[in-house]
């Protein structure tokens, strides 16, 4: 089989997005894995790598939440430290530092502390959701366990807006025609070119639909994040599984940050 981060090319996506240039620099702290509490959902040996991504995603949005908000008043600032924290924690910082040693296109800088690599990558993950991280499908995660410590968890996602756009031009070709007098039809490609021309004139490329990839590895006998990625949705050229949202971690009170 092969390797699956041969699946999922990670190097390159470590520091995909934008550089939040808003936030503060982190205090010191130091990378352990240990298990995770993130609301009141403890992350531990028994969560499925499904479970992980589900927190994360909710961090994701919330963080979302507060830039658009801004940083300007204190109890946000403090949040948003402490999600970065919490989002932080989440990754698995032993593969992430061991693909920053190795970059072969030099992003990171020289003889990294693995603390640094983790701060670098993960403030990233919320720039390249940030599109879609409103219009996730949280019925469509599905995740892959290609060999025992590798996995990757997949959710489709739809910016609402773009949705919106899609939906109206859809209900406005009902009632138009081809140049032979027929109706559109749906699956047609005089339908498909007709939407296309249509979505574009208001600023929307179809299809609108992403699949959202998370790369995984287990560290500290628990799943971990190592990359994001965002692409087209698109069938995977493995089997995946769906996941019944049935919880696999124990609920806690007691936050706990890195």
């Amino acid at each position: 089989m092969k390797r699956y981060l041969a699946l999922l090319p990670l190097v390159p996506l470590l520091l995909a997005g934008c550089r939040d240039t808003r936030r503060r620099p982190s205090e010191q702290w130091t990378y352990q894995a240990k298990p995770v509490t993130v609301g009141t959902t403890l992350l531990d040996e028994h969560a499925e790598p499904a479970d992980v991504v589900t927190a994360l995603l909710g961090l994701l949005k919330r963080v979302h939440e507060i830039r658009r908000e801004g940083l300007g008043d204190p109890a946000r600032a403090a949040e948003f430290e402490s999600l970065r924290a919490q989002i932080r924690s989440l990754a698995a910082g032993q593969t992430i530092h061991s693909l920053a040693l190795s970059d072969p296109y030099h992003m990171m800088p020289k003889n990294v502390s693995v603390e640094r690599a983790i701060e670098l990558v993960s403030d990233q993950w919320p720039s390249i959701v940030a599109y879609y991280i409103e219009g996730i499908d949280p019925d469509s995660i599905t995740q892959e366990i290609p060999e025992p410590s590798a996995a990757r968890v997949s959710v489709r996602a739809c910016n609402p807006r773009d949705r919106q756009i899609i939906n109206e031009i859809e209900r406005s070709l009902a009632d138009q025609r081809d140049i032979r007098g027929e109706p559109l039809r749906p699956g047609t490609a005089a339908y498909h070119d007709e939407l296309k021309r249509l979505a574009i004139a208001r600023g929307v490329a179809p299809p609108v639909e992403a699949r959202i990839d998370f790369g995984m590895k287990r560290e500290g006998n628990m799943w971990r994040v190592v990359a994001i990625r965002v692409g087209d949705d698109e069938p995977s050229a493995t089997t995946q599984i769906a996941v019944r949202r049935a919880p696999a971690a124990k609920p806690t009170t007691t936050p706990s940050l890195p």
